[in-house]
């Protein structure tokens, strides 16, 4: 299993983007009617990495990935959305243990939902998390 961060696994995902899914991407963070919003100032012009900073401060990093994912998911990028989930599945179950008790798991359980896992594997693993 990988090692990698969300924060890297989230500038892969957009590095995968054509420059129309990625223009679409920065439209859809602008159009996010929830709370924190992004800046159009923070966006516009900006590279893959300062996006991707921009990302991580408004949302941190374990909060970034399913906004990252939904937004992927409403601009018709599945495949980058389900890839993303797989490579930071990882990171969450490392994570589990600092979640008990927290509205971590509610994060947890969300990866989960959207990593593209098979419904055994969802069964399993959410049965797991319920025990921590």
């Amino acid at each position: 299993m990988s090692h990698k961060t969300i924060k890297m696994a989230l500038v892969e995902s957009l590095e995968d983007l054509t420059e129309r899914d990625l223009e679409k991407f920065r439209h859809q963070l602008l159009d996010r009617r929830e709370e924190p919003r992004v800046r159009r100032r923070a966006v516009e012009g900006k590279s893959l990495l300062d996006l991707t900073d921009v990302l991580v401060s408004t949302f941190t990093e374990e909060g970034a990935l399913p906004v990252v994912v939904q937004i992927l998911q409403q601009i018709g990028c599945n495949e980058e959305a389900q890839k993303l989930g797989e490579i930071t599945v990882g990171h969450w179950l490392q994570a589990a243990e600092g979640f008990r008790g927290s509205t971590g798991l509610d994060n947890v359980h969300t990866l989960l939902a959207i990593s593209g896992l098979s419904d055994d594997e969802h069964f399993s693993l959410s049965r797991w998390f319920a025990t921590i």
